[in-house]
């Protein structure tokens, strides 16, 4: 039974309590204590104590040898093969060494690959995908036939066995010598020689381009006043304002440059604009025929900003450049393929564009494209000629003028100096001569007004 402590008013613990934690009270004291691992002291000199573990991981790592290494690359690169083939693709050589890498912590090496495409013979291929500039190597497998195909789960250790039993001849033969085979190399479109000089590789239209303008910009650069390092202050700050002037014009024959191409690919747009007009235009009057072929220039401005589900294009304009490309539109053929009637009685339809029985389509569309066609040459030849192609040759000879009159006032400068140099000695001796004057008559004024204080000093003492 649970008693109450009269002076606490709580409930006493009961007999079989009591027992129960002494008892285990004495167990406790009772028990062995249990050892605890201290960690060993680090000895001078060393560092701290590693695993057994970490240091056979160690040493198998720092006993690796360049065999050992390629065979670890030859298993990842079947792994990676073999997956990229799952998808369907080729695998470019930069992804295949990626790959490998980060599988094996080892860098396929251009080297390395040579040496595993001569082990591998008959498993492994290296070919371009592609021709020219676009071109990549690819690599993939081959089965017993010699065939594109990826092996399976069983032929990977077959395989495996096969590249160590040629690696390890390879090593019995040729006394450690591992055989390499070099990578193809990039092929060429059809009709093209590689010439002795640069890369081998043709040059496309804007690559072209690209090169005559920056070969016209170090022209520019080149011809660039040079910053005057002797002579007068004002010969070098002529020069200097020669130089800011003329990279001034540089830099505003570049910006007059990009607003131009900016022109031309706006012309550009807009002809593709009213050319894409031109084909909805089409669809539009091919609803009826004869008198009744006409179309609203809102229901053509509907089509071609796609405002409903019931008309829509592949490349939807916004309401600005829309309307723009209905005027181009409207502009090139009324008279020739429509007429233009002005809506009398509705605000909302704008105008009437009625196909004309003698009127073609065909005219409108040539049209358009011969201008596609004259811009396209005209931004062709701008690219070509670049910001400075007019202006590289004038600007070297300006610069040169612009230089010659430098020294040449520079040198005259000097010549005018020294004749003045004379006249400008005796001015300063004449001016310390006079200074030295007046210096000499005021201390005779004062030697004379001390001296009649003195006398009168005298004079007073006297009569005292």
């Amino acid at each position: 039974p649970r008693l109450l402590c009269p002076w606490q008013k709580k409930p006493m613990m009961s007999l079989r309590a009591a027992k129960r934690s002494l008892s285990s009270s004495l167990a406790s004291l009772l028990e062995s204590p249990k050892k605890t691992k201290k960690p060993r002291a680090e000895e001078p000199g060393k560092g701290p104590r590693k695993s057994k573990k970490s240091q056979e991981a160690a040493l198998v790592v720092e006993e690796q040898t360049e065999p050992q290494i390629l065979l670890k690359l030859f298993v990842a690169v079947e792994q990676v093969l073999r997956l990229a083939a799952s998808r369907r693709r080729h695998t470019p050589l930069e992804a295949l060494q990626q790959d490998a890498e980060d599988s094996t912590n080892r860098s396929l090496t251009t080297e390395r690959l040579e040496q595993i495409l001569a082990l591998a013979v008959g498993m492994l291929e290296v070919s371009w995908v592609g021709l020219g500039h676009s071109a990549y190597l690819a690599v993939e497998q081959r089965n017993e036939d010699g065939k594109p195909e990826p092996p399976s789960a069983e032929e990977l250790p077959q395989r495996l066995e096969r590249f160590k039993s040629a690696l390890q001849k390879a090593l019995a033969e040729k006394a450690g010598a591992i055989p390499s085979r070099p990578l193809p190399s990039r092929p060429f479109a059809p009709g093209y020689e590689p010439g002795a000089q640069g890369s081998g590789l043709p040059l496309t239209a804007a690559e072209a381009a690209k090169s005559s303008a920056a070969a016209a910009a170090l022209k520019a650069v080149k011809a660039l006043p040079a910053l005057a390092r002797s002579g007068s202050s004002e010969s070098r700050m002529e020069a200097l304002k020669a130089r800011i002037r003329a990279k001034k014009g540089f830099l505003d024959r570049e910006a007059g440059h990009e607003q131009e191409l900016q022109k031309i690919d706006e012309r550009v747009g807009a002809a593709e604009d009213a050319l894409q007009a031109h084909a909805v235009l089409v669809q539009l009057l091919a609803r009826r025929e004869g008198a009744a072929s006409s179309a609203t220039e809102t229901e053509l401005l509907a089509a071609l900003c796609s405002w409903s589900y019931g008309m829509q294009v592949k490349r939807p304009l916004p309401t600005e450049a829309g309307k723009a490309a209905i005027a181009k539109l409207k502009s090139m053929g009324a008279g020739v393929w429509f007429s233009v009637d002005e809506a009398v009685y509705s605000d909302t339809v704008g105008s009437y564009i009625r196909r004309l029985p003698s009127g073609s389509q065909a005219a409108v569309l040539e049209t358009l494209e011969s201008e596609l066609r004259k811009l396209a040459q005209e931004k062709k030849t701008l690219l070509e000629r670049g910001p400075h192609g007019d202006f590289a040759v004038t600007t070297q000879s300006k610069g040169t003028e612009d230089v010659a009159v430098i020294a040449k006032s520079a040198g005259a400068e000097k010549a005018t100096t020294s004749a003045l140099r004379p006249a400008k000695a005796k001015a300063k001796a004449k001016a310390k001569a006079k200074l030295e004057a007046i210096v000499e008559e005021q201390r005779e004024a004062k030697a004379k007004a001390k001296a009649k204080a003195k006398a009168k000093a005298k004079g007073k003492a006297s009569k005292r």
